[in-house]
């Protein structure tokens, strides 16, 4: 595989400092990213539930977001026809849908962190490693011991290091 196939919800996770984000950095290493074109609107709507969730953190939220909008993904269009029946057939939305159809295409591992994605990416025979949510409401951009750390890229392998501004 020279691709990892990466979902909203594990790039939300690295963009907003969710919980999840160091097992997600693990999991990426150093291969490059793909996703179907959706995932900008997804990673905007998570942007857009995060705020509404948390007015007074809009600013810090949308600054994660468009530092997120910076990270290198190779942008791919699905065919919507298979995609359908991909999503009729594993029982997903078909967005969903489309990171499979992706994965199926690339022979690439997928990154996610969806529970019902990754049992119908096993059913296809997609490798989909196990990352498991964090808590019952991953909107953290602050959490617990304080700011999480974002994601950055340092010769195509991820860290985090640098904390949200305040």
């Amino acid at each position: 595989m020279t691709v990892h196939v990466v979902d909203a919800s594990a790039l939300g996770a690295l963009v907003f400092g969710e919980p999840e984000a160091d097992a997600v950095v693990e999991r990426l290493g150093s291969k490059p990213l793909a996703a179907p074109v959706l995932i900008r609107f997804e990673l905007a709507n998570i942007c857009l539930k995060k705020i509404k969730a948390h007015p007074s953190l809009e600013k810090k939220l949308l600054d994660a977001h468009e530092l997120g909008t910076r990270i290198a993904l190779q942008f791919t269009d699905v065919d919507h026809n298979e995609v359908i029946q991909l999503a009729r057939k594993s029982g997903l939305s078909a967005y969903d849908a489309s990171y499979l159809w992706l994965a199926l295409r690339l022979r690439a591992e997928l990154i996610t962190l969806d529970i019902k994605m990754k049992a119908a990416a096993a059913r296809l025979g997609i490798v989909a490693p196990g990352i498991e949510r964090k808590g019952s409401d991953a909107t953290c951009i602050t959490g617990p011991a304080g700011r999480p750390s974002r994601p950055s890229s340092k010769e195509g392998r991820w860290e985090r290091k640098k904390r949200l501004p305040s």
